[in-house]
């Protein structure tokens, strides 16, 4: 059960803190930082040096490939949202942009549950 919640919190975390920075250049930033680690720990599954997630060593490639999926899903949709958050006119109320975010979190979060 840990580490199902583990691989549910992560995405959901980066997810949340992606969409709830403020908008502009920092966003765009934390995006990028976020980026550069997700691809480090890419390189990290192809060479084969990350430490286990699962006791079976059968499954441990399996099982990080999809949590790095899953985090590099939370990620791109964090990061479209905030680019596309930078293009909302400054008319819209200020309702929209937590209702847009709650949508995309719930259409993602059941491709992740799918995946897990």
């Amino acid at each position: 059960m840990p580490l199902t919640s583990m691989y549910l919190v992560f995405p959901a975390l980066i997810y949340i803190l992606m969409v709830s920075m403020p908008k502009g250049q920092p966003a765009l930033r934390a995006a990028l930082a976020c980026a550069f680690v997700l691809v480090a720990l890419w390189l990290g599954l192809r060479i084969g040096k990350l430490p286990p997630l699962t006791d079976n060593p059968e499954n441990q490639t399996l099982v990080a490939g999809l949590f790095l999926l899953s985090l590099s899903l939370a990620w791109f949709i964090g990061s479209t949202l905030q680019m596309f958050r930078m293009r909302m006119p400054d008319h819209w109320p200020k309702w929209a942009w937590p209702l847009v975010a709650i949508g995309a979190f719930c259409a993602f979060g059941a491709v992740i549950l799918r995946m897990i």
